[in-house]
């Protein structure tokens, strides 16, 4: 089974997943520790991309559309050399599952774990029973919205013995950020939960004096962040708990140039060596989109 997204931006998210974690279990071959590989949201291991040459056909007319398909993270990362010691894949889709556990069957010289779950809860479950002192991990984080929580990344933080490539929604918070500060309750317990213990309130909006007859003294809310500083507020919260996140991402785009997400690679070792080992991989792997489009 495949499921259909994604595009270009879907493409150069991997080219830096690949290049970062095969570079990671280089680097890592000859240490003692167990190198495991965790899939956040693995999906079933590939997807479909759907093309249309020459845009969309009038009167819904699809006979020109391309399914061409591809290797997803799970694949990908199964694919690389010198292979991780084991693979935890999760997800909540059974047909995902049954996708997953198949897999077991074309590399069979991997040992992979299939957990069936929401991605925050096995994550935290993980942390607190893994023997991080003998095990190392490069965790893919690849969300499709805002379903990661702020306390799942606390106890990766807290196991200081993971690497992670985190796919942020940058751009569906961004929207969530209404421009009058008008936030419905439930979002607002989104952002919370999502952004958690800080004032994003304060540091995405100003109050602005408003003309009124009637309320001479009335104030109104107005939205001062863009996208941008979104970005960095988000940088400077990751860099809170973690010690070392790159302060480069991988920007991806959707057709009509709106950014949708921001790419982090983090480092949760406080070990010189181990921060500067990621510096290197993550400067390498991000760049390597920039570089294919000159």
């Amino acid at each position: 089974m495949t499921h259909t997204f994604g595009g270009s931006w879907t493409e150069e998210k991997l080219t830096v997943m690949r290049s970062y974690f095969a570079a990671y279990a280089q680097a890592l071959k000859n240490q003692r520790f167990a190198k495991w590989y965790i899939d956040a949201f693995a999906g079933t291991g590939e997807r479909k991309e759907v093309k249309r040459p020459g845009g969309r056909p009038l009167f819904g007319d699809d006979a020109n559309e391309v399914c061409e398909a591809k290797d997803g993270s799970v694949r990908i990362a199964l694919g690389i050399d010198p292979p991780f010691d084991r693979y935890i894949f999760i997800d909540r889709a059974q047909e995902h599952i049954e996708a997953l556990e198949a897999l077991r069957e074309e590399f069979p010289a991997r040992t992979i774990d299939v957990q069936t779950g929401d991605a925050n809860q096995v994550l935290k479950d993980l942390c607190r029973s893994i023997n991080w002192r003998n095990t190392r991990a490069a965790v893919f984080i690849d969300p499709y919205g805002m379903q990661v929580n702020w306390s799942t990344l606390e106890s990766l933080a807290a196991t200081r013995a993971v690497d992670i490539a985190l796919l942020y929604p940058t751009g569906p918070l961004n929207r969530m950020l209404a421009k009058r500060g008008n936030i419905p309750a439930a979002w607002a317990r989104r952002i919370d939960d999502h952004l958690g213990p800080c004032d994003w309130r304060s540091a995405s909006y100003k109050e602005t004096e408003q003309i009124d007859l009637f309320l001479p003294d009335s104030s109104a809310l107005k939205k001062t962040m863009n996208v941008e500083g979104l970005r960095q507020f988000v940088l400077e919260r990751l860099k809170s708990i973690f010690p070392f996140v790159c302060e480069r991402q991988l920007e991806l785009r959707n057709s009509r140039g709106a950014i949708l997400y921001h790419l982090f690679i983090i480092c949760a070792n406080p070990k010189p060596a181990a921060r500067n080992l990621a510096m290197k991989l993550a400067g390498h792997a991000v760049s390597l989109p920039r570089a294919s489009k000159r």
